[in-house]
């Protein structure tokens, strides 16, 4: 799941440590927006559990925190005035005066939390392999992402990662019975993945990782086999031969179980480890693959930690 546009804010006043105050803004379920709430004040340490770090033990690397650029949160922002705005883009992505987001998602054309309108992708013309109607359009308006994510790059740094819900409707099976994707469209699909990278490209907008499927099973009905074939044969030969230096990532899963079932179909293949040496894949594994029969040691590196 993404968070959503703003979840909290906390804000630290500089001044001695015991008497070091946190404001607290909370939104929530229970019908808080943004709302102001008891500040909160550090004290003399009690008598709770506290964490041990052994800084001699090294897992993987944590590349950033952040959130998701969403078509929503472009809307939010631009019903505040001026000032507001760029009061709003600083407090997220500003290093030194703000949040300093490093890690964002963004959607490759709808999802389920997207903010109105029928669902849509970047080429709906059935039957399309060579992505020749291909736009990305919609994107490029006032409250499209390739505006929102240019904006907020003039207050800071970040990686984008970018993840689909679904492909076109019509490389499925059947949109309503049978969500899986049909393989006869595997190279369209590629290419598709292909297009979006180099019309973001062309906006000045780097994409660091795709993720070519969020929470497969839940949204498109692909099971890991056929994202382990449609990766090696597909997607990775492509972006290689195009020079595309973006890192991919075959899927997210919503579960470390589901994860954990999986991704050992992708990861044990000899050919997808091919893939994952030569084109720097990042594999992102739910702490539960530790407990795999293979040791840590023996998973393939998280590109994040690759030179």
């Amino acid at each position: 799941m993404r968070s959503g546009f703003l979840l909290a804010a906390v804000l630290l006043i500089p001044c001695p440590a015991p008497a070091q105050e946190v404001r607290v803004y909370v939104t929530s379920q229970a019908g808080d927006r943004i709302t102001v709430k008891p500040p909160l004040h550090f004290g003399a340490a009690s008598a709770a559990p506290a964490f041990v770090i052994d800084d001699k033990v090294r897992d993987q690397e944590i590349i950033g925190f952040g959130a998701s650029f969403l078509e929503s949160g472009a809307i939010c922002l631009n019903s505040l005035n001026t000032d507001q705005q760029e009061a709003l883009l600083r407090a997220l992505f500003d290093p030194e005066r703000g949040a300093g987001f490093t890690a964002m998602k963004a959607d490759i054309a709808a999802s389920d939390e997207m903010p109105a309108g029928p669902f849509y992708s970047y080429d709906d013309h059935p039957g399309d392999v060579g992505m020749k109607l291909f736009s990305i359009q919609r994107d490029l308006g006032p409250n499209g992402l390739v505006r929102y994510i240019q904006r907020a790059a003039a207050y800071g740094k970040f990686v984008i990662q970018a993840t689909m819900d679904y492909p076109p409707d019509w490389m499925l099976f059947d949109v309503n019975q049978n969500q899986d994707v049909n393989p006869k469209y595997f190279d369209a699909l590629a290419l598709y993945y292909l297009r979006y990278l180099q019309e973001y490209k062309k906006q000045g907008i780097f994409i660091d990782y795709v993720s070519l499927f969020n929470e497969p099973l839940i949204y498109t009905k692909i099971p890991a086999g056929k994202i382990r074939d449609l990766l090696k044969d597909h997607v990775g030969p492509l972006l290689a031969r195009e020079g595309v230096k973006t890192r991919i990532q075959p899927c997210e899963y919503n579960t470390r179980a589901r994860a954990y079932k999986q991704w050992p179909v992708m990861l044990d293949d000899s050919q997808s480890a091919q893939v994952h040496r030569r084109h720097r894949l990042s594999w992102l594994r739910p702490q539960g693959l530790r407990q795999d029969r293979r040791a840590p040691q023996a998973l393939p590196r998280p590109a994040a930690l690759d030179d």
